[in-house]
């Protein structure tokens, strides 16, 4: 006849499989399947599963949209920068007017006020708001201006490692005019003193920025060898910056 005996931080150890069972701690388990161990508890895991059996192109890119109301959907952009979409068991192209070619270097996809972004370097940056269907080159977006990498952090776009017309800049943030409600940024113009859009280059930065992402309330930047934060503090400067880190960095 079996019985319940009670252990003590049961999922504070997790699966130690190298060592024999009669070994291991009583709290600690063999083998786990479909389970995560987090913060001193065991949780059902999500699993894999295949939703689609052939896509007819290899992605490069995979980004979720999750949308106020409907199903959750997957964008699965292909190298050669035509934007698909997997909904509901359907793939439907959404590259609509635009194009692109084969480039080598890496996506990024962000989301600012219910409108989708989606950025490689080797084009203008292209969006979707809430009521479109697909997506269009982002209007107000200088066309000579490109970046490595396209983000959101609070209610600005940041674009980070920029080149501008024939100049490039490595090391440079920008960020654009607050946005409105499931609407772009109407401006990109650090001269415009009506409007909140800007930039800064860390000159202390030795290797260029390599993307960058929120924590918290706050935004980090990371290049190759340094790291550093960049906070809202709002009035003349709108953010200030501040070095973290000079010993590491982000690969890629």
């Amino acid at each position: 006849m079996g019985s319940n005996f009670p252990i003590r931080d049961l999922g504070s150890v997790g699966v130690i499989s190298d060592k024999s069972s009669y070994n291991i701690p009583v709290n600690a388990f063999s083998e786990a399947l479909n389970v995560r161990f987090d913060e001193g508890k065991i949780r059902r895991s999500p699993i894999f599963r295949n939703v689609k059996g052939s896509l007819g192109f290899t992605p490069r890119f995979s980004y979720g949209v999750v949308p106020s109301t409907g199903y959750d959907s997957v964008l699965l952009i292909s190298d050669d920068y035509v934007i698909n979409e997997y909904n509901s068991g359907t793939v439907s192209d959404r590259s609509g007017s635009i194009s692109g070619s084969s480039d080598p270097r890496p996506f990024t996809g962000t989301t600012l006020s219910s409108v989708t972004y989606i950025n490689r370097e080797d084009r203008v940056p292209v969006f979707r708001n809430s009521s479109a269907t697909n997506f269009a080159d982002l209007t107000n977006w200088p066309t000579s201006y490109r970046c490595a990498s396209l983000r959101s952090y609070n209610d600005f776009l940041i674009a980070l490692n920029t080149v501008e017309g024939a100049s490039n800049f490595p090391t440079r943030v920008r960020w654009s005019n607050i946005a409105l409600a499931d609407a772009v940024p109407d401006s990109w113009d650090e001269t415009d003193l009506t409007k909140s859009a800007g930039f800064n280059d860390l000159g202390e930065m030795q290797t260029g920025i390599i993307d960058g992402m929120p924590l918290g309330s706050n935004f980090i930047i990371y290049s190759s060898d340094q790291v550093w934060l960049m906070e809202f503090v709002g009035g003349t400067f709108i953010f200030n910056f501040r070095k973290l880190f000079t010993d590491c960095g982000l690969i890629n």
